[in-house]
């Protein structure tokens, strides 16, 4: 049986479609990664103490980061528990 010699064989076409795949989520980790290590500026060559660039207020819309409070992390949980039995 002699084959066209442009025609891929179906294990060929399986092969690529399986790199491909596996391309295509290796890549979408390494953005993933290096979106995170961007907005928490733990960047391989970042100092430790580098405080947020003011153009980064998509991160950090109040230009600070600070830890919640109790009173806040309350009030924030009370909102959420009124939104859902409201609903």
């Amino acid at each position: 049986m002699s084959q066209n010699p442009d025609e891929v064989s179906k294990s060929t076409k399986n092969a690529i479609v399986i790199t491909a795949i596996i391309l295509a989520v290796l890549v979408a980790a390494y953005f993933v990664v290096l979106f995170e290590t961007y907005r928490n500026n733990t960047f391989i060559f970042s100092k430790d103490n580098i405080a947020p660039d003011p153009s980064l207020n998509a991160f950090y819309p109040t230009g600070d980061i600070t830890q919640l409070t109790q009173d806040e992390i309350d009030r924030r949980q009370e909102f959420v528990n009124n939104l859902l039995t409201s609903a």
